[in-house]
């Protein structure tokens, strides 16, 4: 038993402790009679130091032996009799007491500043519709919520027109949550199907799908490289057993595993001249699709590894095809069968299992870890991790990994490739968004009433993340600007590293966006800004160039990348950013003009993807603002300072723009006939 597992097994009542008194001042108790097996039963009253030296223990915990010495008091044979009773010692209390402070030491200020806001005075008010969408997906009737870190809360700000009653805040129909996202549907990929059929009806034998392969190709040379959770020669083995056996042996998880990795790889693989057997990419994913989806419903709650990995990818087939919904509840059954089967754990040292089971199951909770972080947040929804402290899992070791010496002198084949680098590397980074999370978007955090403690947070924040940048390899390390790689070494490099290396300059500078976009959205409410808070505005603005720029040239000379539809929410999101930034300044237009390049570029990427519905509508829904903001600040001077909201009280009251988004007002007026989203149940 450890310390930390001391703290984790402490009964909730441990906190009364220095109540009670020590053992040896107990009162004198009589004699009573016991049976004999209930005697049998008690724990030995010594801990294991004082039972290998045969000295006399005390029953304390920790004992005055142990305590003398300065060592760690363990109890193999159980708890001590005074701990089941709740005797705690003083000293042990304190010890505990301190303990769980330091545990829980980060989270203090945001339940202090809980505290304050139970206050009427102080009391901060909660999201209201316009930090937040939710609403009824009317092709689906499934209820969906979108939190304020959202790409779809930020695209109906875009959409939402100021009031037309003089006081310069935002009106907002009860319907228009639902028209938005009943318009941002895919009715092409959906989750249901009429009586339940699959997409492909009856499925056939597998052996008469030649195109698997093409398929499966087209996965391992693309994301594979981003989640490299499966082994790929172990996988190949079994693909050649399965259509070797016309696949009626095995009607199991790993079959549904099969067809998941089939559909992720015929949406994100790259596109043939001619279809096959007349099914372009999409039909052929989205057929996939159902068969694997289908044969999770006929199989059941299955947890084992293979199951965890199915979910993993079907949610990144909704992932990329733009149904963020659909995307949380898939990796959250991932996440769940994985704390099922207990993949976060460090693996026993007396496990039985094959050496390759437990590194795939480690390559698969870490991947599944970042994800379910990522997307978590990406829709303002929580995740459903829990504390780290359960996740005790050792990381995958690689070359890149600290301890590869030590954990390989035994001999033990635990190396790891090299591209499995990036699983450890996206935890860091998932952890910088928890607390991004926690610090800026949580609406009890100090930061929603001091803009000074909001900017030291940013501070300390971009400081981690540059240091999580600084300590990549070097290998796969991106660029910290968004210049150019003008060297034809790059050419020479292996494919794991060029695709590791542009989704994180791409995640990167998102990240940085989402960090500093709170005071550019706050901007337009405040008088003077403060030089911080406009450094802090450019940092996000570099970011959005960035974003654009990476994505934009990515597209021009790599034809796989055109295919990675999720691509949608980050031009998004950098685009947004910059056409708020035009609507506020107070540059003239020939100053502006750059930016609105930048703006034409995302456009251009979002038109591209042509076979994503999403994709095309968010580029009509740019296009259009653009030409608002342009118009704009050819008729008239553009406002420095936008009117606020009405019965906004903003003394000592400054909240956060991720929380609390506000309209961009970047239309100046009524909702266009032709704006992508004025659908007709919105007029």
């Amino acid at each position: 038993m450890t310390s930390n597992m001391d703290v984790d097994d402490a009964p909730e009542g441990s906190s009364a402790a220095p109540s009670v008194a020590p053992q040896e001042k107990e009162t004198p108790r009589k004699s009573i009679s016991r049976d004999p097996t209930a005697r049998r039963r008690t724990a030995r009253l010594a801990c294991d130091f004082c039972h290998k030296k045969k000295t006399r223990c005390d029953g304390s915990y920790p004992c005055s032996n142990c305590k003398k010495r300065h060592i760690e008091c363990l109890w193999a044979g159980g708890a001590p009799v005074n701990l089941i009773a709740g005797s705690y010692t003083p000293e042990y209390v304190k010890w505990l007491e301190e303990k769980v402070t330091a545990l829980t030491g980060s989270s203090k200020p945001v339940e202090e500043a809980k505290d304050r806001a139970s206050a009427p005075s102080d009391r901060i008010p909660s999201p209201t519709p316009a930090d937040e969408v939710a609403g009824v997906n009317k092709h689906t009737n499934d209820q969906e919520f979108y939190g304020s870190s959202s790409s779809v809360a930020l695209l109906a700000r875009v959409g939402r027109s100021p009031s037309r009653s003089g006081d310069g805040g935002t009106t907002s129909r009860q319907d228009e949550p639902d028209a938005l996202l009943t318009s941002l549907h895919n009715p092409v990929f959906s989750q249901r199907r009429a009586g339940g059929e699959s997409a492909g009806g009856s499925s056939p034998p597998v052996s008469s799908f030649p195109q698997c392969r093409v398929f499966i190709d087209g996965f391992f040379s693309t994301l594979h490289y981003i989640f490299p959770i499966l082994d790929k020669a172990l996988f190949m083995r079994r693909c050649e057993y399965l259509w070797a056996t016309e696949g009626s042996a095995e009607k199991s998880s790993f079959f549904a595993l099969y067809f998941s990795v089939l559909s992720l790889g015929a949406l994100v693989g790259p596109r043939i001249d001619e279809p096959i057997n007349g099914r372009d990419n999409l039909a052929w994913s989205r057929k996939f699709f159902e068969e694997s989806r289908s044969l999770c419903s006929t199989l059941g709650m299955v947890t084992d590894l293979e199951m965890v990995q199915c979910y993993f990818f079907l949610s990144k087939v909704c992932q990329n095809e733009l149904n963020p919904h659909l995307t949380y509840m898939y990796v959250g059954l991932a996440v769940r069968t994985a704390l099922a089967i207990g993949i976060n754990r460090r693996p026993p040292a007396t496990s039985k299992k094959e050496p390759e089971v437990i590194k795939a199951e480690t390559r698969t909770w870490w991947g599944l870890y970042s994800l379910e972080t990522e997307l978590s947040f990406g829709m303002g929804r929580p995740d459903t991790l829990g504390a780290d402290l359960y996740h005790n899992r050792p990381f995958p070791v690689t070359i890149h990994s600290r301890n590869a010496a030590a954990a390989t002198e035994n001999g033990h084949d635990v190396l790891e490739p090299a591209q499995c680098a990036i699983l450890e590397l996206m935890v860091g980074f998932s952890r910088i968004i928890r607390r991004i999370r926690l610090q800026l978007y949580v609406p009890e955090s100090p930061a929603t009433r001091d803009p000074s403690v909001a900017l030291q947070y940013a501070a300390s924040i971009e400081q981690e993340l540059d240091g999580w940048l600084a300590n990549l390899p070097e290998a796969i390390r991106p660029q910290r600007g968004s210049g150019r790689d003008t060297s034809l070494k790059s050419t020479r490099e292996p494919q794991y590293v060029k695709k590791q290396k542009l989704v994180l300059a791409i995640r990167y500078h998102n990240l940085r966006i989402l960090l500093f976009g709170s005071f550019l959205l706050t901007a337009a409410s405040r008088g003077e800004i403060p030089p911080a808070a406009q450094q802090s505005i450019q940092k996000c603005l570099d970011s959005a160039k960035g974003t654009i720029d990476i994505i934009y040239e990515t597209y021009r000379h790599n034809d796989f990348f055109r295919t990675w539809f999720y691509n949608t929410t980050y031009t998004v999101f950098a685009s947004s950013m910059i056409l708020l930034y035009m609507a506020q300044s107070t540059n003239n237009s020939c100053e502006l003009r750059p930016l609105s390049r930048y703006v034409e570029m995302a456009v251009e990427i979002l038109e591209v993807m042509d076979e994503s519905v999403i994709a095309v509508k968010s580029a009509g829904m740019i296009k259009r603002a653009l030409e608002r903001v342009g118009a704009s600040s050819l008729s008239a001077p553009p406002p420095s300072v936008a009117p606020a909201g009405p019965d906004v009280e903003t003394d000592g009251l400054w909240l956060p723009a991720h929380h609390y988004w506000g309209s961009l007002n970047l239309l100046d007026g009524g909702l266009d006939e032709s704006f992508p989203f004025q659908l007709e149940g919105w007029s």
